[in-house]
């Protein structure tokens, strides 16, 4: 009888909810370009962060 490989069960989990193909385009990228990409989004949650918090109580969240 053949086992088959004993695989991580978070491991097995990230595999099947994960986009490859973004990974490999970001592997494309320069370190430098990587970085510059994550920046750009930290200050693009940033200015959400900021919408959120001032955004009037009168309307529906």
């Amino acid at each position: 009888m053949e086992q088959t490989p004993y695989q991580d069960p978070v491991i097995a989990a990230c595999k099947r909810d994960m986009d490859s193909s973004l990974l490999r385009a970001n592997l494309h990228l320069s370190p430098a370009r990587r970085l510059e990409k994550l920046l750009a989004t930290i200050r693009m949650m940033a200015q959400f962060q900021g919408v959120a918090r001032t955004k009037p109580a009168s309307l529906p969240a």
